[in-house]
């Protein structure tokens, strides 16, 4: 737990789940990936796939239900899938741009931490006209090692010059968290229905959607013990 003395130099988002709500559009392509092999795929199992690099949940996928299927191939099926479904059912988190909003009037500079893949990550982002609002997007193929090893938020803290103590991530993810916290930054967990009613330890505050003051109050520089 953390009790900020200093103001933050610098943001990280991550992406599905804090910028997007894609999880249970990946809920809903992981399900007609394993239905089509007479598979049941269980939300429940959906927690540990968050946050996770494609071929290395690909990988859990295949191992969990029993699919002697090449890892690459079966990621790419559920990435076709996935595409197919944003096009009618992507959509932004509740508040989130408000929350950029906040960022930017207090001129801090913004960065972009996901596993997902460059192209789909910037094609998701520019369809919202989101890409002017950050430094940088660091994708799963920016890092050799996705999170929950810190690789992919001890490049965003080079490429913003900040503190890792001062640097602010926002994640949705058990594995997303870890990385933050491993690269000694402030992390902020957002529950969603995914999540609602799981233990984030490595998170220094939970919050339950953007709009939570406290992330104002880390912002500042200020709050009581959290």
């Amino acid at each position: 737990m953390v009790t900020p003395i200093r103001p933050v130099e610098a943001v990280v988002f991550d992406m599905d789940g804090i910028i997007f709500d894609t999880e249970p559009v990946w809920l809903e392509a992981e399900t007609e990936l394993l239905d089509r092999r007479g598979k049941v795929f269980h939300p429940s199992f959906a927690r540990r796939l968050m946050g996770v690099p494609g071929l290395q949940a690909m990988a859990m996928v295949a191992e969990h239900f029993d699919l002697h299927e090449p890892t690459d191939k079966l990621v790419v099926e559920l990435n076709g899938i996935f595409h197919d479904l944003l096009e009618t059912k992507l959509t932004l988190m509740p508040g989130v741009i408000d929350r950029l909003d906040g960022i930017a009037r207090r001129q801090l500079p913004a960065g972009v931490a996901t596993s997902t893949e460059r192209s789909l990550a910037r094609q998701m982002l520019g369809s919202f006209g989101l890409l002017e609002r950050f430094r940088f997007v660091l994708t799963r193929d920016d890092v050799e090692r996705g999170k929950p090893h810190p690789d992919i938020y001890h490049e965003a803290i080079r490429r913003h010059g900040s503190t890792a103590s001062k640097t602010l991530v926002l994640e949705d993810s058990l594995a997303g968290m870890q990385a933050g916290k491993s690269a000694g930054c402030i992390v902020v967990g957002l529950r969603h229905p995914l999540t609602h009613d799981a233990e984030f330890p490595h998170a220094d505050l939970v919050i339950d959607h953007h709009g939570d003051g406290r992330v104002d109050d880390l912002l500042d520089g200020y709050a009581e013990e959290i």
